[in-house]
């Protein structure tokens, strides 16, 4: 299992030097999702994804993450159906 963090305003996930990548092959695999929680909060990004990917199986699971206190979201989340970007 592959633990992810998407920004839902761009589309990009959380890369293993702190920048973003729009390609989900080049995200970061965090240890947990705790891991991933903290870094969303420490980056601050107000709308954010946890993708748990099961690669083997041929899955993922998709957990909309509420806003961070204090920032409101407009609207419903937009959550794409298993659309995770290109593939590289």
């Amino acid at each position: 299992m592959i633990i992810v963090l998407q920004d839902c305003r761009t589309g990009n996930y959380l890369d293993e030097m702190g920048g973003w990548t729009s390609c989900v092959q080049h995200a970061r695999d965090f240890k947990s999702s705790a891991e991933a929680m903290n870094a969303r909060c420490r980056l601050q990004v107000a709308e954010a994804t946890l993708i748990f990917r099961f690669e083997r199986e041929g899955y993922s699971i998709r957990v909309p993450l509420e806003p961070l206190k204090g920032q409101a979201m407009p609207g419903p989340v937009r959550v794409p159906a298993f659309a995770e970007g290109p593939r590289c």
